[in-house]
């Protein structure tokens, strides 16, 4: 119970009860704003811009791109700084993917450039032997 609602308190606040009978109906529910609409409930997704429902989407990658570096918290923009953004270490790892490859395919080469030499006695660049 509200101490508002309690005679007993009310009886030993008589300023209190001054106040709240002129305030009108308990004063309480006199003061209270309608409540939110449902749009204005909505729970943001994030605390640097807008809700998600209300912020249009972007129709090009880069502009897409531009607007999640805008919403960077600082926390994000650091560690942007510090390792890279996501799409620049994606960029980064499919470059070394590619140089192991080529380095694998240039031993697997040479390896096969020593069978060869062994088995046949001859490089793979040199024309066939004759037998």
């Amino acid at each position: 119970m509200h101490p508002y609602e309690d005679e007993v308190f009310l009886k030993a606040h008589p300023d209190v009860r001054e106040k709240l009978s002129i305030g009108g109906s308990g004063g309480s529910e006199s003061n209270l704003c309608p409540p939110p609409s449902f749009e204005e409930s909505q729970r943001r997704h994030s605390y640097g811009g807008p809700s998600s429902s209300s912020q249009p989407q972007a129709t090009s990658i880069s502009a897409a791109d531009s607007n999640k570096r805008k919403d960077r918290g600082f926390l994000g923009k650091l560690k942007d700084k510090t390792i890279g953004t996501k799409e620049e270490r994606e960029a980064e790892k499919k470059r070394r993917q590619e140089e192991v490859i080529r380095h694998a395919t240039g031993q697997l080469q040479s390896v096969a450039d020593s069978l060869h030499r062994i088995v046949f006695g001859w490089k793979r660049s040199d024309s066939v032997p004759s037998r």
